[in-house]
């Protein structure tokens, strides 16, 4: 009976590792074509430009990996670009207030113009939400271009999405500016955030059941 137990314990709690680290990308537009792209320059007469995203249906929300982006290199390819994720909403459509800022750890690659983000520790994205990628740079003249593309096709897991109007938005002369389709080219890799799940319970009922059988036999 105690070896059953055991068996059914490491079972469960190993079904819920597998759920626990369940990392994928869950959207992606990259392998669209590169139909042209939008220059990231230092405001107030520069350009900024902020891509939209919706989350899919895990109930326990996700945790945010990493974002990579299509880019292409410019005059001013050693210049430091700055990448966040704000809030969004679905009713308005409006950029809403900043969330996490990422961090470039990787160099860019010259061969398949991707970048990638990785994202602040214990960053999290609600069920069903819309959130903001925002590109900044402080240089005066390009340091690099955000590719987009005509194509509103994307892979995606869950039923994330890139919104069909209102897609993306341009920042100048102190205001953004909400455009229809025409998405910026970028992929969003999260960790689905497991609910109480038939593996949780059963395992913890395993574990009791152990605990309870030990103190008959030390009684």
């Amino acid at each position: 009976m105690k070896k059953t137990f055991l068996l059914l314990s490491c079972v469960s709690l190993l079904s819920l590792t597998d759920i626990v680290r369940a990392d994928s990308t869950y959207l992606s537009n990259l392998s669209e074509s590169t139909d042209g792209y939008e220059s990231i320059t230092k405001l107030p007469s520069g350009v900024w430009v902020a891509q939209s995203f919706e989350t899919g249906t895990a109930g326990g929300g996700y945790t945010l990996e990493s974002v990579s982006l299509s880019m292409s290199e410019g005059s001013e390819s050693d210049v430091p670009l700055k990448l966040y994720l704000y809030s969004g909403d679905r009713a308005t459509t409006k950029i809403g207030e900043l969330l996490y800022e990422f961090t470039s750890t990787d160099s860019y690659d010259h061969t398949a113009g991707i970048k990638l983000w990785d994202a602040p520790d214990a960053a999290s994205l609600g069920p069903n939400a819309k959130y903001w990628l925002i590109l900044e740079s402080d240089t005066e003249s390009g340091s690099y271009s955000w590719d987009y593309t005509s194509s509103s096709s994307a892979s995606s897991l869950q039923n994330w999405s890139i919104p069909t109007t209102l897609t993306y938005a341009i920042y100048s002369s102190d205001e953004w500016t909400y455009n229809d389709g025409r998405p910026q080219k970028f992929s969003v890799n999260a960790t689905a955030v497991p609910e109480p799940s038939v593996a949780m319970l059963v395992g913890l009922g395993t574990l009791a059941g152990l605990m309870f059988q030990g103190r008959r036999r030390a009684n």
